[in-house]
C-alpha cells in the first residue's frame, strides 16, 4: 500500500492487517522497561534530512517508525521518572487511536466535531459548576459556552491573573507554592510585568504547607490577588 491510499473497502482487511501488527509492535515496546531511550540520543546535535524527492509505501513507514521507536522517550518504563501518569492508562491510549479515526476537530461543530464539541461542553459546565458560575444546560450555539482561546498554560494563567488585576487592581501579593510550582504561574506573574510581589509558600511532601498557607493568608488579608494551588503533581505522582 501507498502512503497516500485511502481506505475503502478494497484495502481495509489488509489495513487491518498492518495495523494490528504495527500497534502489537507498539504494545511490545510501551510494556518494555528495559530501555527508556537510546543512551546516544541525548545531547546531541539534531540531525535534518534533505526534501525527499518521492514518497514511499505504507509498509516501509511502519518498518521505519518501528526501527525508530527507541529514540523515543518510553513513559510506560519502569525506568523512567519524568511523567509516570501519562504513559500507561489504557482508556488514554484507546482514546487516542480513536480520536484519529472519528476525527473530532473542534474548529468547527456542525461538520467536524458534533460529539467532541458535546464533550467539551460538558467538561466546561462541570467546571463551571465547580467553580460557582452560572450553567446553562441548553445550549444552541457555541458561542454560548464562553471562554476564550489560548495556547497553553502559560497563555491560560496569563490571562487568568489579567482579569483578577483588572477587577482587583488594589491587590498586589501573589501566593506561590514554592518547589513544586508549575512553570506557567511564575511566567504569567513575571513577564506581565502586573507590580505585584509573588511570595513563595512552603511545601511538605510535595504539598502545600496547609498551616503556612494560613499564616500568609492572614498576613496579607485583603491584598492577596492570587493563590496557585494543584490538585496534582505529574513530576511526583502526588495528589
Amino acid at each position: 500500500m501507498k502512503n497516500n491510499d485511502l481506505l475503502s473497502e478494497g484495502n481495509k482487511v489488509e489495513f487491518e492487517r498492518d495495523l494490528n501488527q504495527f500497534i502489537r509492535k507498539l504494545i511490545d515496546w510501551k510494556t518494555d522497561s528495559s530501555l527508556v531511550h537510546r543512551a546516544d540520543d541525548l545531547n546531541t546535535t539534531i540531525s535534518t534530512d534533505a526534501l525527499p524527492l518521492g514518497g514511499q509505501s505504507l509498509d516501509d513507514s511502519i518498518e521505519e517508525l518501528v526501527g525508530s521507536l527507541d529514540r523515543n522517550i518510553n513513559f510506560s518504563s519502569k525506568k523512567f521518572m519524568g511523567f509516570p501518569d501519562c504513559g500507561n492508562s489504557l482508556a488514554g491510549l484507546a482514546g487516542a487511536v480513536a480520536e484519529v479515526f472519528l476525527q473530532q476537530n473542534l474548529i468547527n461543530k456542525d461538520i467536524c466535531s458534533p460529539m467532541g464539541t458535546e464533550v467539551e461542553a460538558d467538561v466546561l459546565n462541570w467546571l463551571r459548576e465547580l467553580i460557582g458560575y452560572a450553567v446553562n444546560n441548553k445550549l444552541t450555539d457555541v458561542s454560548q459556552l464562553g471562554g476564550a482561546v489560548t495556547t497553553g498554560g502559560v497563555m491560560s494563567n496569563t490571562y487568568a491573573l489579567m482579569a483578577a488585576a483588572r477587577k482587583y487592581p488594589d491587590k498586589k501579593i501573589v501566593i506561590l507554592p514554592n518547589n513544586i510550582g508549575h512553570y506557567s504561574l511564575s511566567y504569567a506573574t513575571e513577564w506581565l510585568n502586573l507590580d505585584v510581589k509573588v511570595v513563595y509558600c512552603k511545601t511538605k511532601q510535595y504539598r502545600l504547607d496547609q498551616v503556612e498557607l494560613k499564616r500568609l493568608l492572614h498576613f496579607y488579608g485583603e491584598s492577596v490577588l492570587f493563590v496557585g494551588v494543584y490538585a496534582c503533581d505529574s513530576m511526583t505522582s502526588t495528589c
